[in-house]
């Protein structure tokens, strides 16, 4: 349950797998800083009890490939080294079954995190993000031949920010994660927040998803955006079918004081006494 946990609390960059008919969703428990996963066979329906893995670290994904799986995160490994950090597991108990081995640095940015691993024509893109989830916020990646690197940079890293974008609205991307949809096109999603204004640096929405357009060159060098940064909007090609969604409005004249609260409003744990010329601070 989260209506009790504080802000920037819960769980960190839940990803979710499909594999052999079943879907997975490993993610961070930062109240008790452990990784987990659950699993489905109906992404609808019940999920299972999470399943723990003895490794730390925070944003984990999960790579699978000829009846292996591989667990990806950030941290040190068993060794201290720091860095992207891997390990094959047991998917059906969350058990080690190598050591875990730091296998990419990153490019040079602070707080590399949101690592992901794919084999794309043969090679092993490893994506990560890098220079934390404020204004600085990039996607980069690193290319290997084998899964266990060595990952070569990419020259043309950043792939994916607004960070030199100063003035537009949308700020903060990164944290990607490639898909190919059904024509086979490549796109990133990746979160972000939207400025109040252009120069009001201000969000109250929070991290929302950008979808932005991604593709490979000749050489296998992975570019995204549109030059490299998100917009607010662009156009997919291709036949695809939006559903409508609901418009929520503030409308009701009485609204309950829990908007007023990032998770439910205990008036159990609160309490506001006033002054003669203000109201004092919660207790």
């Amino acid at each position: 349950m989260l209506d009790k946990i504080p802000a920037s609390g819960g769980v960190f960059a839940p990803t979710i797998r499909y594999n052999n008919g079943r879907f997975y969703m490993v993610t961070t428990n930062d109240t008790t800083h452990r990784n987990f996963y659950v699993y489905t066979d109906d992404i609808y329906g019940e999920w299972s009890d999470p399943i723990e893995v003895d490794q730390g670290g925070i944003d984990p994904s999960l790579y699978f490939e000829d009846g292996r799986t591989f667990f990806i995160s950030n941290g040190q490994d068993d060794y201290g080294e720091s860095g992207v950090v891997q390990c094959e597991i047991d998917i059906a108990t969350g058990k080690k079954l190598s050591h875990s081995k730091s296998i990419w640095k990153g490019s040079g940015g602070r707080y590399l995190e949101s690592p992901h691993v794919y084999k794309i024509n043969g090679r092993y893109y490893l994506m990560a993000a890098e220079g934390g989830t404020e204004y600085g916020h990039m996607v980069t990646y690193a290319v290997s031949d084998d899964i266990w690197g060595e990952y070569v940079t990419g020259d043309n890293n950043p792939i994916l920010t607004n960070r030199n974008k100063a003035p537009y609205i949308i700020q903060g991307i990164g944290h990607g994660d490639l898909i190919q949809d059904k024509n086979g096109d490549w796109h990133i999603l990746s979160l972000g927040f939207r400025q109040m204004a252009i120069w009001m640096p201000f969000h109250s929405l929070g991290r929302e998803v950008f979808l932005s357009p991604a593709h490979f060159d000749e050489s296998g060098r992975l570019f995204a955006g549109l030059d490299g940064t998100t917009d607010a909007q662009y156009e997919i090609k291709g036949d695809f079918v939006q559903n409508e969604l609901p418009v929520f409005t503030f409308r009701n004249t009485d609204p309950s004081v829990d908007w007023c609260y990032l998770r439910k409003y205990h008036p159990e744990t609160t309490s506001c006494r006033r002054t003669s010329t203000s109201f004092a601070a919660p207790i």
